[in-house]
């Protein structure tokens, strides 16, 4: 059975168009798998597991942002060349593009206040988050979410740990699809995303999603929930859109020391009625804000850009010229291009 079968009436199952997968300048590769990992066949047998998430950070480059410029932009480029000049035509007609992560943040900008600046490319409305330039203040807690991927992953997915491998921002493996997400008046409309895939099953050769989890959460019990309730609805939805049923979670203590590992299904997080009614809302925000932006751009005869503030409230500004901080997230390339 379909793990998100009771979301079918308000979005469809997500389709592939594409996988991608981008070398150490952010370019597209020519194989598109080139990126794939597996999860390492022995992680979850392991016993007496001790993984400091901390190892090698002396070396980490935090180059995430740079890397998100040059992925959407080479994302666009290649998509627009491979639709023979018509990007919506690759994308199989599509309304909107992102990424998946910054569809998961609009779906929740009802309680997380959102500001987004979106343009238009040959009638698909381009979204980015306008919080992305954010630096953290710590690159640990993001370093210790790509180090856990690193340790438990590999090429051929025969490793037990991974230890001398070091975490890198760009050597990621993408997959874009489409869906349809439904009003509740049943008017649909098309979406289009990207997903990092953080590892196969080379069994199954399913997606798999990897989290990492304080320890205050203990591992599942009949009695226990896998993760926190937030943290539950928007794993769960990040799978929805992924077509993803099954998560890897490395259990740590507050000195980021991995001491457990376990695999569970979506399945099991959803029997949660709260939290499967939660992801519904969500799923039902996201489509009427995205008919509120759609209707924006009508109205300016889908010409300009909008920066626009998300909440209980939609707010916007509108400017027929792109401003020039919507060319801060894109590369100079996709702006000669496209502008």
């Amino acid at each position: 059975m379909d793990t998100f079968a009771r979301f079918r009436d308000i979005i469809d199952e997500p389709k592939k168009i594409c996988g991608l997968s981008f070398n150490e300048y952010g370019e597209i590769m020519e194989n598109e798998t080139e990126n794939q990992v597996f999860l390492n066949s022995n992680i979850l047998k392991q016993k007496n597991i001790e993984i400091d998430l901390k190892k090698n950070f002396e070396f980490y480059k935090h180059r995430v942002g740079e890397f998100k410029i040059k992925f959407r932009s080479n994302m666009i480029l290649n998509f627009h060349k491979r639709g023979e000049g018509k990007f919506k035509k690759f994308l199989n007609g599509a309304d909107f593009f992102f990424t998946r992560g910054t569809l998961s943040a609009i779906s929740n900008a009802a309680k997380d206040h959102l500001s987004i600046l979106a343009i238009i490319i040959d009638g698909v409305i381009v979204v980015v988050r306008n919080e992305e330039t954010f630096v953290p203040d710590n690159y640990l807690f993001t370093y210790a979410g790509l180090n856990f991927e690193t340790f438990i992953t590999s090429k051929n997915g025969n490793i037990t740990i991974n230890y001398d491998k070091l975490v890198s921002n760009w050597e990621q493996y993408k997959e874009i699809y489409t869906t349809n997400i439904y009003l509740s008046n049943g008017e649909s409309i098309k979406i289009a995303y990207s997903c990092e895939i953080d590892a196969f099953d080379k069994c199954t050769m399913m997606p798999i999603e990897i989290k990492t989890q304080f320890i205050k959460n203990l591992p599942f019990t009949i009695n226990q929930s896998i993760f926190g309730y937030f943290k539950s609805i928007s794993v769960s939805f990040q799978c929805l859109l992924g077509n993803v049923h099954d998560v890897v979670v490395g259990y740590k203590n507050y000195n980021n020391i991995v001491c457990s590992i376990k695999k569970y299904s979506i399945k099991d997080i959803l029997k949660d009625d709260s939290i499967s009614k939660a992801v519904q809302k969500r799923c039902c925000d996201l489509a009427k804000y995205l008919k509120n932006i759609k209707i924006m751009f009508e109205s300016k005869n889908n010409k300009g850009c909008f920066e626009i503030k998300l909440s209980n409230e939609v707010t916007s500004k509108y400017f027929s010229e792109i401003l020039p901080e919507v060319k801060n997230f894109f590369t100079e390339e996709f702006c000669e291009t496209f502008f």
